[in-house]
């Protein structure tokens, strides 16, 4: 569900826009402190482990429902590529930590992904590839992965991967390894149901589990497949990060501004679809500076928001490139902090009371789908049975009647004043405002995601939560005994649906369990409220071609082209 635009329409994307805050205005009044786009929570200390189909799956199971969905498209036809040319590419936040197994972000896996790569890939569909490990296969009982690795892979340095060093990464990114001071692995909870690693031999690698986990090629093809040169362990990774990935850092500053400045890796496995000599990605959080800086020429692309849509179409000069992704923006909530907010059917009257069709119109200007739960109608979890009804008040505040619960108030934070967060939060407030309920917004910038996941403190956010490399492990951290699940609040049948989930090695069986268990997602609201999935929208000046928006929104530079000027 991709594809490359040129024009646009502005004026009922406005009205859409001046309707949905003349709503915010009515119940929030003059407040310009309500904002909040949220940093994706995606830290997994204590997601659970869950599952994603292995080879034979991947090859069968499409992560989008092939009937629906287009394939990912690039720009064409191809344009020549200059292979010295550097890219500069606009992203919105900065990297938190170069060691990827103590990275608490998803956000940083645009950079992380260029200096390290995985045991396994995904295509933009979503189908598992081979990456490092070159062919994998499950035994007959499900219990023991065997990887082959690619032969002739190098680390930046020169040094030979072998199954040794796949060992000590793996061991160090399930947490079974405590020889360093002050690290503690990201992934140990996704990577739980393993019990050892061996390498057979120089090129084999076999982990063993306690039980089926159809989740583990897709787990490593993110941040705890990554590999690190075993120099860098003891906290090198964060001054001089050596991976075996398509670029090599060459400096990097911090901060609002900052930038990440790499260089093609010539020795590289796969350098032949590498087609740029190197790569800035370049920090600039503001949308609009953004878009202002790829009109000026200042970088090649970006993601952009929405309202730079228009005006990004109707531009000659740049390439307009959209496409659906497992991101949900939605209402995180925690549920322990407002007594009110523990009665399940206290957070079915404010779905209710949402109107999620105008926020896609008004403020993600049409560019995304209302969504009742973290599967997007478009992907193969989504359960086809569940229908987004339309807006109801009368339905909201009958049902906190029935419940006997009154007018309430509850805080959340926000991380900054501007951008679609904003928006999305300050409209949310004014609907729920509408059947008496009162969000209270504090504006806690770079501060938002210690204060929420590890100090309990602010309540919720409203922002986007970027999913998982498999829908098990997206629905493990929300639903489940997860991280984002603040409260630890549990539902006995989707924590045993997931282990079925985790265990079916067959696709179509696979597939009718994440189903089931998104059908209660929609009504079970375990730790928030789902509202859209939008659209990603990229935009670059017409000398790049190749950009491929990924389902699983762990974005790539693989065969982006600039031609020469």
């Amino acid at each position: 569900m991709t594809g490359i635009h040129r024009r646009g329409g502005l004026l009922p994307r406005l009205l859409a826009l001046l309707a949905i805050f003349a709503l915010v205005a009515a119940s929030c009044g003059e407040d310009n402190d309500n904002s909040s786009p949220a940093p994706d929570a995606e830290v997994a200390e204590e997601a659970p482990a869950a599952g994603e189909a292995d080879a034979e799956v991947a090859e069968e199971a499409s992560a989008v429902d092939e009937a629906d969905a287009d394939e990912p498209v690039a720009t064409d036809p191809p344009l020549a590529c200059s292979p010295d040319a550097i890219l500069t590419w606009g992203y919105g936040d900065q990297i938190r930590d170069w060691d990827p197994h103590n990275s608490p972000a998803g956000q940083d896996q645009w950079y992380l992904m260029a200096v390290y790569d995985r045991l396994f890939h995904q295509d933009p569909d979503g189908t598992t590839t081979p990456g490092l490990a070159e062919s994998w296969e499950y035994s007959d009982d499900g219990l023991t992965l065997t990887m082959n690795l690619r032969d002739g892979v190098l680390f930046h340095d020169g040094t030979a991967l072998d199954a040794d060093i796949v060992v000590q990464n793996l061991e160090r990114s399930r947490g079974a390894t405590d020889t360093e001071e002050g690290f503690s692995s990201s992934f140990s909870a996704d990577l739980s149901a393993i019990d050892s690693v061996t390498a057979v031999d120089g090129t084999t690698v076999a982990i063993a589990t306690s039980r089926v986990d159809a989740a583990l090629p897709a787990v490593l093809s993110d941040r705890p497949g990554m590999m690190l040169h075993p120099s860098t362990f003891d906290g090198d990774a964060n001054a001089s990060p050596i991976g075996t990935g398509p670029f090599a850092l060459d400096s990097w500053t911090a901060g609002d501004g900052g930038q990440a400045d790499l260089s093609k890796f010539a020795d590289y496995w796969d350098a032949d679809n590498i087609q740029i000599g190197g790569l800035v990605i370049k920090d600039i959080r503001d949308a609009s500076a953004r878009f202002n800086a790829l009109q000026s020429g200042e970088i090649d692309g970006a993601r952009i928001d929405p309202v730079d849509f228009d005006a990004a179409s109707s531009d000659d000069s740049i390439t307009v490139l959209t496409g659906d992704t497992v991101e949900v923006f939605w209402l995180l909530l925690d549920r322990e902090i407002t007594p009110e907010l523990g009665n399940t059917a206290v957070l079915q009257a404010m779905s209710l009371a949402l109107d999620r069709q105008a926020l896609v119109d008004g403020l993600a200007f049409g560019l995304g789908t209302p969504s009742l739960t973290h599967m997007p109608p478009f992907y193969y979890a989504a359960s086809p049975n569940i229908e987004v009804t339309a807006q109801d008040l009368d339905g909201a505040r009958a049902l906190l009647a029935d419940e006997g619960v009154g007018d309430f108030s509850f805080p959340i934070l926000a991380g900054s004043a501007t951008g679609l967060g904003s928006d999305v939060t300050q409209a949310v407030a004014a609907m729920l405002g509408e059947i008496g309920i009162t969000i209270e917004i504090e504006v806690a910038g770079a501060d938002l995601a210690s204060r929420l996941f590890f100090d309990r403190d602010g309540g919720g956010v409203v922002g986007p939560w970027s999913g998982r490399a498999d829908p098990a492990q997206t629905i493990a951290n929300v639903y489940g005994p997860g991280f984002v699940n603040l409260a630890k609040i549990s539902v006995p049948e989707i924590d045993q649906l997931l282990l079925d989930a985790n265990a079916a090695l067959d696709p179509g069986v696979r597939q009718s369990i994440l189903q089931e268990l998104d059908e209660i997602e929609a009504v079970s609201h375990v730790s928030g409220i789902a509202l859209f999935a939008p659209k990603i929208v990229f935009a670059s000046n017409n000398n790049v071609s190749g950009l491929a928006i990924y389902v699983q929104g762990k974005h790539e530079f693989r065969n982006v082209c600039v031609a020469p000027a």
